[in-house]
C-alpha cells in the first residue's frame, strides 16, 4: 500500500518558507492529503498566530493521540519536524505506541560550532547548562538500555552533511534541494536599485516570537534599542566608505514600522532578488546566507558586545559560519571593514554540496523528486 496521508507535526509557526521547504504543497498536487498539527501549546504552552488555515493547533496529549489515532497506520506518513529530546520523550513514545510510519526533513543544517567553544559559552549558564547535560545523560543511558530506539520510515534530506548522519536510523533517505537552492534557480528578476548597495540579511533580533525556544540566552535583558543603535552606526561607516547604501532584507515574522533602521529601505520577501543584485552581504548568521552562497556574494558578518553576552547561540554560530566561508567577522562596537573580502569559490561550493543540495539531487526539482518517491511508494 502506498502513501494516502502526511501528517506534518511541528511548533513553531508555519511560515510560507516553511511550507514551500516541507513540499506541502507538491504533496497535494499529486492527491497526498495533508494535516498539520502544531504543538506549540503541548509543548510550551499558549499558542501562536498561523498563516494557514489548515494548521491545526493542540494543547492536550489526549488531544494529540486521539488525532494520530484516527489514521490508517500503513498509509500515513508522520512527518515530525522536531528532533527528539527527552523534554519532548511523550510525545514521541505515542507515535511508537500507535506504530507510526515516521519521517521527517533534514534540512537547513548549518556548520557546527566546535565542541570546546560550546562548553566554554555554555558555562556562562551554569544551570541551563546542567540541565541539558542532565536530559543528554538520559537520554543515552535510555538507548542504551534499548528502552527508546526507534528508525524512521524516511528521511527527506538537503546537503552531504545530514545525508552522511541519516543513514543509521532511516529505512529510507530521499535526497532533495533546500528551498533556498529551488528559489535562487527560479529567480529571473534581480533587484533594480540604482545605487550600488549592501543587503542585510534580518533576523529579527529585535523583537522575534521564536526567541521562547530558543536556550541559553538572556532575551529579557537584551537592550533592543541599543542594538539597533549600534546596528545603524555601522551602516552609516559602511555607506560612507564604499559610497554605497545599506537595504534591509526583512525577516518574514518582523513587523517594523519603518523607523528602526533610520528609514533605509525595508524590504520583505525579496531576499534573494536584493541578494542576486547586492555588492556585499551583512549578516549574523542566517540559512537566508545560502542566498550569498549560490551566488557567490561577499559577507560581512557582524555581532556586538550585546549580543556575544546575550545570545550566546546567534554570537556563535556568527563566528562558525565566518570561520566556513572564510569572510570578516566584526565586533561592530570597535571594529570597521576596511577592504572588501574575496570569495572562496572552494569554501562556497562546499557550503553548497554540505548543507543545501546533494549531486544527486540538484538537477532535479524537489516537485520531480517528491513525486519520483510517491510513485515508488506505490508499487512496494
Amino acid at each position: 500500500m502506498g502513501i494516502n496521508n502526511v501528517v506534518f507535526i511541528a511548533f513553531g509557526a508555519l511560515v510560507e518558507r516553511l511550507n514551500d521547504a516541507l513540499c506541502i504543497e507538491y504533496f497535494r498536487s499529486i492527491g497526498i492529503g495533508v494535516d498539520y498539527i502544531d504543538v506549540t501549546g503541548l509543548l510550551f504552552g499558549g499558542n501562536i498566530k498561523q498563516d494557514y488555515d489548515f494548521v491545526r493547533s493542540i494543547n492536550t496529549y489526549d488531544e494529540f493521540e486521539n488525532i494520530i489515532s484516527c489514521y490508517c497506520k500503513s498509509s500515513t506518513l508522520f512527518n515530525i519536524q522536531i528532533h527528539y529530546e527527552l523534554r519532548f520523550v511523550k510525545l514521541f513514545l505515542l507515535l511508537r505506541k500507535h506504530r507510526c510510519k515516521m519521517s521527517i526533513f533534514e534540512i537547513g543544517y548549518m556548520p557546527y560550532i566546535p565542541f570546546d567553544r560550546k562548553i566554554k559559552e555554555y558555562l556562562k549558564y551554569p544551570f541551563d547548562f546542567f540541565k541539558r547535560g542532565y536530559a543528554k545523560l538520559i537520554d543515552i543511558v535510555l538507548s542504551r538500555f534499548d528502552f527508546f530506539q526507534f528508525k524512521y520510515y524516511v528521511k527527506f534530506v538537503s546537503g552531504n552533511v545530514p545525508l552522511r548522519i541519516s543513514q543509521n536510523n532511516s529505512n529510507k533517505v530521499v535526497e532533495i534541494n533546500y528551498i533556498d537552492y529551488e528559489y535562487n534557480r527560479d529567480m529571473v528578476d534581480v533587484s533594480n536599485n540604482s545605487k550600488r548597495y549592501f543587503v542585510f540579511l534580518d533576523i529579527y533580533l529585535y523583537k522575534h516570537e521564536d526567541h521562547r525556544f530558543v536556550r541559553f540566552a538572556n532575551k529579557n535583558n537584551f537592550l533592543y534599542e541599543k542594538y539597533l543603535q549600534n546596528l545603524n552606526n555601522f551602516f552609516i561607516e559602511i555607506e560612507n566608505r564604499f559610497d554605497a547604501e545599506v537595504i534591509i532584507a526583512a525577516h518574514p515574522k518582523s513587523n517594523y514600522a519603518g523607523y528602526e533602521f533610520c528609514n533605509r529601505k525595508i524590504i520583505k520577501n525579496n531576499t534573494v532578488g536584493l541578494v542576486k543584485g547586492s555588492y556585499g552581504v551583512i549578516s549574523h548568521h542566517s540559512t537566508s546566507l545560502s542566498f550569498a552562497v549560490l551566488n557567490y556574494k561577499p559577507v560581512i558578518f557582524i555581532y556586538d558586545d550585546l549580543i556575544k553576552t546575550e545570545f550566546t547561540n546567534i554570537y556563535m554560530y556568527t563566528k562558525v559560519f565566518a570561520d566556513y566561508l572564510h569572510m570578516p567577522c566584526l565586533n561592530t562596537d570597535f571594529e570597521m571593514l576596511e577592504t572588501m573580502p574575496d570569495v572562496s569559490k572552494t569554501k562556497y561550493n562546499k557550503y553548497k554540496y554540505d548543507f543545501l543540495v546533494t549531486e544527486n539531487s540538484e538537477c532535479l526539482t524537489n516537485k520531480q523528486i517528491i513525486e519520483g518517491f510517491i510513485k515508488n511508494e506505490a508499487f512496494i
